[in-house]
């Protein structure tokens, strides 16, 4: 059965993944990527500038979520991905994508 969470009014398919694997992912996230939407793109489109300003947006206001990163782009769409810490102490990553939002967890023990 898939796990959701809503984190600032937007919904996360949750998946959860080994704990070494999501310390890669967050560590990837902290030192690489594009932290602006112009670095990815010389001539970022309107439409490309509009959701990153999303985000953006979200982001201030989303607790928990910092971080936020282009980790992936091309000439048609990026992916954005985010470190996740809760309140609960839950670790994670978001990954969000054109179709999906993803947030992964380590797997219960």
């Amino acid at each position: 059965m898939k796990e959701y969470r809503t984190i600032n009014g937007e919904r996360f398919t949750v998946k959860r993944i080994d704990i070494y694997k999501l310390a890669k992912m967050r560590s990837f996230c902290i030192i690489n990527y594009c932290d602006d939407i112009h670095k990815a793109y010389d001539r970022p489109s309107s439409k490309k500038v509009g959701i990153w300003q999303e985000w953006r947006e979200w982001l201030k206001s989303a607790d928990g979520v910092y971080n936020m990163r282009i980790t992936g782009y091309n000439c048609n769409y990026f992916t954005i991905g985010a470190l996740y810490d809760n309140v609960e102490g839950e670790h994670g990553y978001i990954k969000i994508t054109y179709a999906n939002n993803w947030l992964y967890l380590p797997k219960e023990d």
